[in-house]
């Protein structure tokens, strides 16, 4: 019992009859079931209740008197003793009675239906925070291609026209049939949420201009001060994949593929944009990117990729 129970005039007189009371039990019996009303009202009674409080708590287990009473008729050993039928007194079922009882079953049943009420309210909100951050990552702003941009191989660099046509741009260099060719270009994460390629989608359009419907290879720069400042030279830059863009930052993406198919002159072949698989928060998707501005080879194919050799028959 709590210090505050104990001094409190009316738990003391309350204590005093019960006592007197459960004389007429076995002394087994008695024992238990104080301790058990004891530590109900300490329970039930909190520090700073008022005597309205207390007397509430008193008056819903019943009088010291009922209490002995009821358990006086729920004790058939006792009372086959005071009948002088003799016989030895059994206290190991000891049980509360019924109003005492009854007021336990209540609190327990409060208890345990406010910890139900919290275990499911928790899950509720966890569910609802989980389906709020997986609609956010579903809703966040794609990978944004442009910034410094070129083609990777030096032959070329030397060898790119540059067109623009009613506000569309186009690179466009000579096949190398059977050789790799590619371009880099820098990404910008515009959302929250890091993005991660993880590689070219199978259900979207491809970059590999020349590649003959062949997939290449992809790779995202590691942290490099030249490319998360905007810068355009790429020496030294390690490409990986999966590749990892934080938020609000900048990286270089590279793609590479060996130009295998059979342009005749003057024909060409490219894209401007790329479907790339990518990791959002929670979730994975098809993003579409736009690569600002296309990246096209032209024929003559060469070799066995020469339009008038059976290869390409």
């Amino acid at each position: 019992m709590s210090a505050f129970a104990l001094d409190n005039p009316l738990v003391r007189e309350y204590v005093r009859e019960l006592d007197a009371a459960l004389v007429r039990l076995p002394a087994g019996q008695a024992s238990e079931l104080r301790e058990q009303i004891i530590a109900h009202i300490a329970d039930a009674v909190p520090p700073d209740a008022t005597d309205e409080q207390v007397a509430a708590v008193l008056a819903r287990l019943g009088s010291p008197a009922e209490l002995a009473a009821e358990a006086t008729a729920s004790t058939p050993v006792r009372a086959a003793d005071e009948a002088g039928l003799g016989g030895p007194q059994d206290d190991t079922d000891v049980r509360p009675p019924g109003r005492a009882r009854s007021a336990l079953r209540t609190w327990w049943f409060w208890v345990t239906a406010c910890a139900i009420v919290a275990v499911v309210a928790l899950v509720a909100v966890m569910a609802l925070a989980a389906a709020s951050k997986r609609h956010a990552a579903e809703t966040a702003p794609v990978l944004l291609g442009g910034g410094a941009m070129s083609w990777w191989y030096p032959q070329d660099r030397a060898h790119e026209v540059d067109t623009s046509v009613d506000g569309a741009s186009q690179s466009t260099v000579p096949i190398r049939s059977g050789q790799w060719q590619g371009f880099v270009i820098d990404l910008f994460n515009r959302s929250h949420y890091t993005q991660t390629v993880l590689g070219v989608a199978s259900n979207g359009p491809s970059a590999f201009a020349g590649a003959g419907g062949n997939v290449g290879i992809i790779g995202v720069s590691t942290p490099n001060r030249e490319v998360d400042m905007g810068g355009g030279s790429y020496t030294g830059v390690k490409f990986v994949l999966p590749g990892v863009i934080p938020p609000h930052q900048l990286r270089a993406l590279r793609v590479l593929w060996i130009s295998n198919t059979c342009l005749d002159r003057g024909s060409y072949e490219g894209n401007d944009e790329i479907a790339l698989r990518v990791r959002v928060g929670p979730i994975t998707r098809t993003e579409v990117v736009w690569l600002t501005q296309g990246w096209f080879v032209t024929g003559p194919s060469t070799g066995k990729y020469a339009v008038t050799s059976s290869w390409c028959r």
